[in-house]
């Protein structure tokens, strides 16, 4: 090999030492951070950039959703309403130490050929931590809570359905303890954490409701009063209101004057039409008898032992005769008694507007009752006279019309389960129902019309008439008025709410 070449040679191995030196020294590598599934890459001379990068990475991770799970309920939030907010000292010196430690590791000779020669990037996880401010996460909580609160339901006897409604225990946030859960779990990504709930027991379960099967209809039994409505359906009503619900245990005894109460404004009823010797008048509670009497229907047709009853002074217009019951507030009741050895339960109700109905519930029928009557008519009705001073001379005006008085048998023939016929027999005793006048001064007896046929007499503000020569009717004024009963009747003072 010549001088020359030679010198060539080495000129070209020292000027390539020379390149691959200058080439290695100013090479520097590329570093990955990853942080939450975000990447930033960069060099040592981009560090203040990759610093940014990673910190605007570690922020957007405290976007991500937390799940607030509550039985089959989700409730998305986001970790600051929940009080997680990033640790920034904590992250960014974990950043710069990881920096630190990467650039000192690839500033080695060795590292640098590696790098230059087919090395990779080196990949660094960064992990991000966070702040958590409870009174923050418990604003939040405090405004969920309403929202997860459910009221528990009692156990009821749905009577008008015939079934039972179960008890539902309600449900209530319990913030203390589900702040104690999230500190203690701190933020994760995609966290979800089970909110801590009270539970919140019902007052009344089914093991507390009245032991009657109420799916089990004994009987039943309704009466209308369309056309009759106004202050006298409104006591129906009310009454009806107070009976609903009653129980009647077996060899139990219902006292309806008990369990209705006093009919007085206070508990609700008001004044309509009641019976007064013989007569309507207005008082307070009128329409009671009608809940009475559906009561009765039912019990009738249920086959229950009815202790005391009292048919109405008349017949009633709403129920078959016989079949009817009287009561009055604080001296007649009606009362019944359960032979079975189950509990009764007594529902009423208006499955119309105008229309009562009474059921029996808790036995299954075991007998069949056809109720019939035999009747016998009594005694003749009166006709009463009074004088208005508002009714013009001259005139008059009938009030009320007459109507004879019967006995009345019910025959009750009852067929069991096995066909075996048996009877059963009560009384009901209708008075006469006085016909009544309206007059005013010098009508004479001519001019008022004859007396219709059951009638059997005149009355003159309560007394015997007395017709004076001129033919005019006139009160006998030296005796005084013993009340306004048909004179074929004993004194009865008693008021009937019809």
């Amino acid at each position: 090999m010549s001088q020359t070449t030679l010198f060539t040679s080495l000129f070209l191995t020292a000027l390539g030492s020379l390149i691959a030196g200058v080439v290695l020294m100013s090479w520097e590598p590329q570093l990955v951070l990853e942080i939450e599934g975000a990447t930033c890459w960069g060099q040592k001379d981009d560090e203040q950039r990759l610093l940014s990068c990673a910190n605007r990475a570690a922020h957007k991770s405290l976007t991500y959703a937390i799940w607030l799970k509550l039985d089959e309920q989700v409730i998305e939030l986001q970790p600051k309403q929940l009080g997680f907010t990033l640790d920034e000292t904590s992250f960014n010196s974990q950043a710069k130490a990881v920096l630190t430690e990467e650039w000192q590791q690839s500033s080695s000779l060795s590292a640098r050929v590696t790098g230059l020669f087919g090395g990779v990037p080196r990949e660094r996880v960064l992990s991000v931590s966070a702040n958590f401010d409870g009174l923050k996460a418990e604003k939040t909580l405090k405004f969920l809570a309403p929202s997860i609160f459910s009221e528990p339901r009692d156990a009821k006897l749905l009577i008008a359905e015939h079934r039972v409604e179960h008890a539902v225990a309600g449900r209530r946030l319990s913030v203390p303890a589900t702040l104690a859960r999230l500190e203690l779990r701190g933020w994760q990504p995609q966290l979800v954490i089970a909110a801590a709930v009270d539970t919140i027991e019902p007052e009344i379960h089914e093991r507390d409701l009245t032991p009657v099967d109420i799916t089990r209809v004994l009987s039943a039994y309704e009466t209308s009063f369309k056309g009759k409505a106004g202050p006298r359906g409104r006591n129906i009503r009310v009454a009806a209101r107070y009976l609903n619900g009653a129980v009647i245990q077996p060899g139990e005894t219902l006292s309806f004057n008990k369990v209705v109460g006093h009919r007085v404004h206070g508990r609700g009823f008001v004044d309509a039409p009641v019976i007064i010797n013989d007569e309507l008048e207005q008082d307070v509670g009128g329409g009671v008898c009608q809940v009475t009497t559906t009561l009765h229907g039912a019990a009738v047709f249920g086959h229950l032992d009815v202790v005391r009853r009292r048919s109405h002074s008349r017949p009633s217009g709403y129920a078959p005769i016989g079949l009817d019951a009287t009561v009055i507030d604080g001296k007649v009741d009606y009362r019944i008694r359960n032979p079975y050895d189950e509990p009764l339960l007594v529902h009423a109700f208006f499955p119309e507007r105008y229309i009562m109905r009474v059921e029996l519930l808790g036995v299954e029928p075991e007998y069949k009752v056809k109720h019939s009557v035999s009747t016998e008519k009594s005694d003749g009705f009166a006709r009463r006279i009074y004088f208005r001073p508002e009714q013009a001379p001259g005139t008059f005006k009938q009030k009320q019309k007459g109507r004879e008085g019967m006995n009345v048998t019910s025959i009750l023939s009852i067929t069991d389960k096995n066909g075996k016929l048996s009877r059963r027999r009560y009384a009901s005793r209708y008075y006469p129902v006085p016909e009544v006048f309206w007059v005013g001064q010098g009508v004479k007896p001519s001019e008022l019309p004859p007396l219709p046929e059951g009638g059997t007499g005149w009355l003159v503000e309560g007394q015997p008439a007395q017709v004076l020569d001129s033919g005019t009717i006139e009160a006998v004024p030296e005796l005084p008025a013993e009340g306004l009963r048909s004179p074929t009747l004993e004194p009865d003072p008693e008021q009937v709410q019809l």
